[in-house]
């Protein structure tokens, strides 16, 4: 199995909600991941991240953010890990509000990007 390279990684969303504390992204972030932000995501504790955990961490990721649990995030409530912008591009139908699909969606899209030998797993 060939690595993919997580650090520095700009999976944006998931990196910086697997951040301690509050993040504000940028337009182009490049997160750097220590040894115990990638453990948060790799679960099973394999050495991996698998795109079944990524997944299950962006859902959890998106009720906590969805402060008032109408199961959409909006700019308010985004804001803690996207700009206006990088809000705009995941609001899929720009009706102003992210649904669970739109930020799945788009943060699945990141994980693949970056699975640079298309294996399901990123490695350190």
């Amino acid at each position: 199995m060939k690595k993919s390279h997580l650090l520095p990684l700009a999976l944006t969303m998931g990196m910086s909600l697997a951040l301690a504390g509050t993040v504000h992204a940028q337009a182009t972030p490049q997160v750097e991941l220590t040894p115990e932000h990638f453990k948060q995501l790799d679960r099973n504790g394999d050495g991996g991240v698998s795109r079944d955990e990524y997944e299950a961490f962006m859902r959890e990721s998106f009720n906590k953010l969805d402060t008032d649990g109408n199961k959409r995030l909006s700019k308010a409530e985004a804001s803690a890990v996207l700009s206006a912008e990088q809000f705009d591009a995941v609001d899929a139908n720009n009706d102003g509000e992210l649904t669970l699909d739109e930020f799945i969606a788009h943060t699945m899209r990141d994980f693949d990007r970056h699975d640079y030998d298309g294996d399901g797993v990123l490695q350190p």
